[in-house]
């Protein structure tokens, strides 16, 4: 019988760290059946699109990407790196033995296995940000997300001026990480010049955004891509009124408790801001439930321990 183990190399994203989080915690219900142990002819797990060393590529891999950018529309500032990212992942796909999809946003491999949809799921360390949450007193409207231009602040700013043109009374704060230089310089000005509209800039760590998004009156996610956010799932366990893009990802995670609105649209996004100024109060969702989110962790480590058994 083959064994896996994680391949825990390279850096993280903040959702990237919540799926390793909780892939090192199947490790201790599989019964060594996937271990952090890359000896003795061990398969590896590979939870990025691109594996740290290319010379994993010459063996048998399990390929669990978590980047949905390289099958997504396209991306204005990011067009070289789209297309870099697709190149690279249709080479890895070709060669991976296996392959764990966490997001109907990421095709399937043409050979070889590929799991049904396994989506991200919120691990123990949520536990810990719950117990320590105070939220912050923005009373405004709140986005989070690196300046990407599929992120969509630019064009979510822009709505925000619309909303408070026709007479929308909440404020938006927009705490923006790094990403595209151009995209976040525009992001900034549109922050300087629309009334309501805080940009804050820098990366804020796992329980900050918490905080803030506790304080929001709603949250919105207006991006045009996604795989499997672990933000959105956030959210939920706070409780919080919820407006998101219309695609895949907030579709297969949201379900009938988001807000929908067409990404590309700044009407849109201006009249799903009105409706998120009459969604006052908490939103009820199973996932603030402590039962709830230790079910789903326990379905997620059960399936897919049973997927790489199936392999073995």
């Amino acid at each position: 019988m083959s064994n896996f183990f994680i391949d825990t190399s390279g850096r993280w994203s903040g959702g990237g760290s919540v799926v390793l989080s909780n892939l090192l915690a199947a490790t201790v219900a599989s019964g060594g059946l996937l271990t952090t142990d890359a000896a003795n002819g061990a398969i590896p797990v590979i939870p990025r699109n691109i594996p740290t060393s290319w010379h994993q590529l010459a063996g048998p891999f399990v390929w669990m990407p978590q980047n949905a950018l390289p099958w997504g529309p396209p991306a204005p500032a990011e067009r070289a790196l789209q297309r870099k990212l697709r190149m690279a992942s249709e080479l890895v796909s070709r060669r991976a033995t296996a392959m764990i999809r966490i997001s109907g946003a990421l095709p399937p491999i043409a050979h070889g296995q590929t799991s049904l949809v396994l989506h991200n799921v919120l691990d123990d360390a949520f536990e810990d940000i719950l117990s320590l949450l105070i939220p912050a007193n923005t009373n405004a409207f709140v986005t989070v997300g690196s300046a990407h231009s599929y992120r969509n602040l630019a064009l979510l700013a822009q709505a925000f001026a619309a909303y408070r043109q026709s007479g929308g009374r909440t404020r938006l704060v927009v705490q923006m990480s790094t990403g595209t230089i151009s995209e976040e310089k525009l992001v900034a000005s549109l922050g300087e010049q629309i009334d309501g509209l805080e940009v804050r800039k820098g990366g804020v760590d796992r329980q900050g955004v918490a905080n803030l998004m506790a304080g929001a009156r709603g949250v919105i996610l207006p991006s045009s891509i996604e795989a499997s956010p672990v933000t959105l799932l956030e959210a939920q366990a706070i409780g919080l009124p919820l407006a998101c893009s219309d695609i895949v990802a907030h579709r297969e995670l949201g379900k009938s408790h988001c807000m929908y609105f067409k990404a590309s649209s700044t009407e849109a996004i201006r009249k799903v801001l009105h409706q998120l100024d009459d969604a006052d109060g908490v939103v009820p969702h199973e996932l603030q439930d402590l039962k709830s989110r230790e079910t789903q962790r326990s379905a997620w480590r059960s399936e897919l321990l049973s997927f790489l058994a199936s392999l073995s």
